[in-house]
């Protein structure tokens, strides 16, 4: 395999690392699996609130940037809107995607694409916040991710299968690559933010650096974390105590993290030659070959983000570029998932922010467009084999079974067993619920 892994870690990667995983591990780090509060969720729902739980776990793959829907699920070949992107057939009869995604058109069979999703959010920032929250910001609360919900319903303690010690120290919530601030855990607190697993600037080193570290048994980082401790403790007895406290719970786990078997499911060297080819070898294979392998270890929310789709400029080169990079990863992912069981139980939401606009602008790009975009959506109780929604002839107005980002998050609470009118308390005292409006839409469902 690489020889390259076998190296010692590099200064910056220790930095990178200590960046990650220090600042980003969240403090349910010993929490178990949505477990019990998953199945108070199921209790709920005879009683009329959250629907009995399908899924156990998600993987949300983010395309950063807002994809052109014309040039990955919703192709309009012919028409002045389409430009050069043809359409290919896929595994459902009937249906075509983007010329550019043929394994995931192999595949489709095993996913449903929504092609109706819509919103009023046409703003990077102010959208990705939407689609990770379901709320719009405000100034006076930041609202936590649907990752960051997903790990406190996941913080009652218990045993996960097949660990003899009842315990592991990867957190119910993982983001891997560049995270945003709309993927924190706002007023849950630091104990739910996730775990940031950053990309690496070779593609050789993936994501094995924390199996790396523990190759001394860890003793340097333990030694650095209590000097640390030392002084946050002294710095703490002068200032206010809440901070430092939060820090050193992060730390904490950090070194937990460091010293515990769970942290092999970093190791990608395990998976061989075979599925790096499968996945790709690219920033997204690589992250969506790692989502599987924390999954499989029990972790209950991974984020992949993937950048580079804000094409304004040169988007139909650009687009084929990405979706080269994207098209083998989810379409492994799904199969793999599939063949260890684990589909059935396993959520895996493909979108961006927004979409791009019918019109080809000047610059042979496309700009902001949240009046229609795709995604796709597969496994945790979610259909097979299935379209849901369509646009007009020209890709800009939906014509069918509108979904709105409220409703895309309630259908994937009621298939996590949780109830969307759940409140939860804020900083200010305010109790503030899990989503805001919203409806489950049953047509994506199996």
């Amino acid at each position: 395999m690489r020889d390259e892994h076998q190296t010692p870690l590099s200064r910056r990667g220790f930095l990178r690392l200590g960046a990650g995983v220090g600042l980003g591990l969240s403090a349910s780090a010993f929490a178990g699996p949505l477990g019990s509060a998953l199945a108070g969720g199921a209790a709920a729902a005879a009683g009329g609130g959250a629907s009995a739980a399908t899924a156990k776990a998600v993987i949300l793959v983010f395309l950063a940037g807002g994809p052109s829907h014309l040039e990955t699920f919703d192709p309009k070949p012919g028409r002045p809107t389409g430009g050069p992107t043809r359409a290919i057939d896929t595994s459902i009869r009937g249906v075509k995607i983007a010329e550019h995604l043929p394994r995931i058109a192999e595949q489709a069979h095993r996913a449903t694409i929504i092609r109706s999703l819509h919103s009023r959010e046409a703003d990077h920032e102010r959208a990705t916040y939407f689609t990770h929250t379901g709320y719009l910001p405000q100034e006076t609360v930041t609202h936590p991710s649907l990752g960051a919900i997903v790990s406190a319903a996941s913080a009652e303690p218990g045993k996960r299968p097949g660990d003899a010690n009842g315990e592991l120290a990867l957190p119910p919530f993982v983001s891997v690559g560049e995270t945003f601030a709309a993927a924190q855990p706002g007023f849950l607190g630091v104990e739910h933010a996730p775990l940031v697993v950053p990309n690496l600037d070779e593609p050789s080193d993936g994501f094995a650096l924390p199996y790396q570290l523990r190759r001394d048994g860890g003793r340097r980082f333990r030694e650095r974390l209590e000097l640390l401790k030392r002084m946050d403790d002294r710095f703490g007895e002068r200032v206010d105590p809440k901070p430092v406290a939060d820090a050193g719970r992060i730390r904490d786990r950090t070194a937990r993290l460091l010293g515990d078997r769970a942290v092999e499911a970093f190791d990608l060297e395990r998976e061989g030659e075979a599925a790096f080819e499968a996945y790709g070898e690219s920033e997204i294979g690589r992250g969506c070959l790692l989502a599987r392998r924390l999954v499989e270890a029990g972790v209950r929310f991974v984020e992949v983000v993937v950048e580079g789709w804000d094409t304004h400029e040169n988007n139909f080169e650009e687009c084929a570029e990405r979706c080269r990079q994207l098209d083998p990863a989810i379409a492994q992912l799904l199969v793999d998932l599939d063949e260890r069981d684990l589909l059935e139980s396993t959520t895996v939401l493909c979108m961006g922010e927004f979409g791009r606009t019918p019109n080809i602008n000047r610059e042979d790009g496309r700009d902001h467009w949240s009046r229609a975009f795709s995604g796709l959506v597969a496994g945790g109780g979610f259909a097979r084999g299935r379209v849901v929604g369509a646009t007009d002839e020209n890709g800009a107005k939906i014509t069918e079974r509108p979904v709105g980002i409220p409703d895309l998050l309630a259908t994937l609470y009621d298939r996590l067993g949780l109830d969307p009118d759940e409140s939860s308390i804020s900083a200010k005292g305010r109790p503030i619920k899990r989503l805001e409006g919203g409806e489950v839409v049953r047509e994506l469902l199996a």
